[in-house]
């Protein structure tokens, strides 16, 4: 597969389409510059919503814990 082809395929298909779109008359170089932004952007889309993904995990790691301390003193119980 020729490597255009493969960097095109690695690439999600929302940001092909909006580099297709940006072409209009423009740059190879001011198209890469967009594309960057458009990548950063994501990326710490990507950064945030990781952060609260792990703050959501810490918050069911701690209930997990108390729901399996909950369970001993139960079986404890019995």
């Amino acid at each position: 597969m020729p490597l255009k082809k493969r960097w095109i395929a690695d690439v999600p298909i929302e940001l092909w389409h909006k580099l297709e779109s940006m072409k209009n008359g423009r740059t190879r170089a001011e198209l890469l510059e967009d594309l960057i932004k458009t990548l950063d952007s994501e990326k710490w889309k990507l950064i945030e919503e990781n952060r609260k993904l792990q703050e959501e995990l810490a918050i069911l790691k701690e209930e997990l814990s108390a729901l399996k301390a909950e369970l001993e003193r139960y079986r404890a119980k019995r």
